[in-house]
């Protein structure tokens, strides 16, 4: 690709290379793709080389059922984060989870094993992070309550703006059983410290997620001794937090904020 067009697909130099893709070689590359899609930072290159195993099984040979919509759905995965492409991954998508009919698929099993294609669910789930992607959080809170997801459904709401929907769904879900996971989703729906407090005693004080909310409340009012003692705490509890998130980020401003104070040394 010479300029800045994006073809509707890739254009191989191989002609012959669609058709050297056979049933033994495709469940190969989808699960080569798919290991590759774990890393936890795919290049840009990397992903184009991915997308190009896949389009050899697409533009290929006709396959089963299973190895197809794995095809699709591997694909989608990787196009959901370009806003060129995301049409057609939401499309595609669309088409694999919303047209599914249990009868048909159960005469279009062969190759399931080989293919390895998500149960149905983890479709849906994706289509539903796509969703709420773009902003269609109402779509996405139809799956999650079809897959009762109770955690993204409430999130969905919050994003929607529906704050009493989620409050109310937040406490019937605590009437079933108090957990200091969802008093921090109370916490998030009512923007009441108080629940962050309740789930940090529940865990017997080893609740990262509530201090972290804590320390957020706290930078965001400029409280940021409070803040900082919150997150360092959090990280005590789990400091896995500091390679992934933007609590880095968060204790990084916090420290450059209170550096000038004379005070900061004894609090780092």
């Amino acid at each position: 690709m010479n300029d800045d067009t994006l073809l509707e697909k890739i254009s191989f130099e191989d002609t012959n290379i669609k058709n050297s893709v056979t049933n033994l070689t495709a469940p190969f590359l989808l699960h080569m793709a798919s290991l590759k899609l774990k890393d936890f930072v795919l290049e840009e290159m990397l992903r184009e080389e991915v997308v190009a195993f896949l389009e050899g099984i697409i533009e290929g040979r006709t396959f089963s059922y299973c190895i197809s919509t794995h095809a699709y759905f591997l694909r989608s995965r990787l196009e959901k984060t370009s806003i060129r492409r995301l049409s057609r991954c939401m499309e595609q998508l669309e088409e694999v989870v919303l047209g599914f009919d249990c009868k048909k698929v159960c005469a279009r099993t062969g190759s399931l094993l080989q293919s390895g294609l998500p149960p149905m669910w983890k479709q849906q789930k994706q289509l539903a992070v796509m969703y709420t992607g773009i902003g269609s959080h109402k779509s996405a809170v139809d799956i999650y309550e079809k897959l009762q997801m109770r955690e993204d459904q409430i999130n969905g709401l919050i994003g929607s703006g529906k704050y009493e929907a989620a409050e109310k769904l937040t406490r019937s879900l605590i009437a079933q059983g108090e957990t200091p996971k969802l008093y921090c989703i109370l916490g998030d729906t009512t923007q009441d410290i108080s629940h962050y407090e309740k789930a940090w005693d529940l865990s017997g004080e080893s609740s990262a997620r509530a201090m972290k909310s804590l320390g957020y409340h706290y930078f965001n009012i400029k409280e940021y001794r409070r803040a900082l003692s919150c997150m360092q705490k959090s990280l005590e509890c789990n400091y896995l937090q500091g390679a992934c998130g933007s609590l880095p980020d968060a204790l990084l401003l916090l420290y450059q904020t209170l550096k000038p104070l004379s005070s900061v040394t004894s609090l780092l």
